[in-house]
């Protein structure tokens, strides 16, 4: 089947790499999409083990729809008799961008009009009966060009199920397992986040060093599927069994609010990985390195997020960090783009990021080797 996984700007080559590595074609790349050709099991393991992709679709048909017309034909063309079964509930979903449709509503309607009118050709019924199990298919257009998909995954991927509690502007899991990799961190070094808010940077950090599959305590779209369930089944069975239980040092996940360390224990009990972080409430000023090194990654407060007085605060403390500590790599997210003037320092690397729909810089300072 031709896939792809969708992700935020600037993370692709990261989801290539992960895609790689369970074994999947990669056939292309383009902005905020990774192509791969897949079986139904490796559909599967794209959902269970992508840390930093956002859904997993299987492409349908990709065509030029300039006008309702084209649209609706070239929709209805689809086997949908051999994809769906004879009582799918059809939930057609879209999205569009520098194209001639531009109402959405109206690409979903004629889209699903176009599936229903194929389905009751094919099976000989009135009307769709709907009353089966969900199938979700979107269509997006860009540029007057369609791509029909069939989401596999449903909610996206960042739901881990583990974080019920929120704090003050929390980073997404899979934005937060991106840092981590961009960390080069694998699980063999210790890994620090001051400003742990919620846990989720320590957390996912975590999950990599215990080989943990970050969709393993969630359900998928395709766990609706009755064709698809022994083959989820035993996908999710070989996942499990990959988990590490030691081998790896500890993480240590700070904040200065008791109520965000109590929250960020709990997310880690509920992602299995709370035995293997330090959490401590600790003002980040306070920092106090547990080992001779190893990396910081932390998502600091900066303007759009929370107030400027605090964040002033913070960068004056990792500016002491770095002086203080070189032999830590420090990995900073943010949309303040004095950071550098602010640290006293220009990041060895900088790499444009998106938290949420604010546009950030990745602040890679590397570690000084003595």
């Amino acid at each position: 089947m031709d896939c792809f996984a969708t992700c935020t700007f600037g993370v692709e080559a990261l989801v290539k790499d992960e895609l790689a590595a369970l074994g999947l074609k990669v056939t292309a790349t383009e902005d905020a999409r990774v192509f791969f050709s897949a079986e139904r099991a490796g559909v599967v393991d794209a959902n269970l083990w992508l840390r930093c992709a956002d859904r997993v679709f299987v492409s349908l048909a990709v065509c030029p729809a300039k006008t309702f017309a084209e649209l609706f034909d070239h929709v209805r063309a689809v086997p949908w008799h051999t994809l769906l079964p004879r009582d799918a509930k059809i939930i057609v979903t879209g999205k569009t961008a520098l194209s001639a449709l531009g109402s959405v509503r109206d690409v979903q309607r004629i889209a699903k009009k176009a599936i229903c009118d194929a389905m009751i050709e094919a099976h000989g019924y009135a009307r769709c009966p709907e009353t089966g199990q969900s199938y979700n298919i979107e269509i997006g257009l860009l540029r007057d060009v369609a791509t029909v998909a069939l989401n596999t995954s449903g909610a996206g991927l960042n739901r881990r199920g583990y974080r019920d509690l929120e704090a003050q502007a929390p980073i997404r899991e899979t934005l937060a397992a991106a840092l981590v990799r961009l960390a080069q961190y694998r699980g063999n070094e210790v890994l620090i986040d001051p400003c742990c808010g919620s846990g989720t940077i320590a957390i996912e950090a975590a999950m990599i060093a215990a080989n943990i599959a970050p969709g393993l305590k969630r359900t998928f779209a395709f766990d609706g599927w009755k064709a698809w369930a022994q083959t989820a089944a035993e996908r999710r069975e070989a996942a499990a069994a990959k988990r590490r239980e030691s081998g790896f040092p500890h993480l240590y996940a700070s904040d200065i609010e008791p109520k965000y360390v109590t929250m960020a224990r709990r997310h880690a009990i509920r992602a299995g990985v709370n035995g293997f972080i330090n959490f401590d409430c600790r003002d980040v000023q306070d920092f106090n390195p547990p080992a001779p090194n190893g990396v910081i990654v932390v998502n600091p407060p900066y303007g759009e997020r929370m107030e400027q007085e605090q964040a002033s605060v913070v960068l004056t403390a990792l500016k002491t960090i770095r002086r203080k500590h070189p032999q830590f790599g420090l990995y900073i997210i943010s949309s303040d783009q004095t950071l550098e003037k602010s640290l006293g320092q220009p990041a060895d690397r900088r790499r444009k990021l998106y938290n949420g729909s604010i546009k950030c810089n990745l602040y890679m300072y590397k570690r000084v080797k003595k």
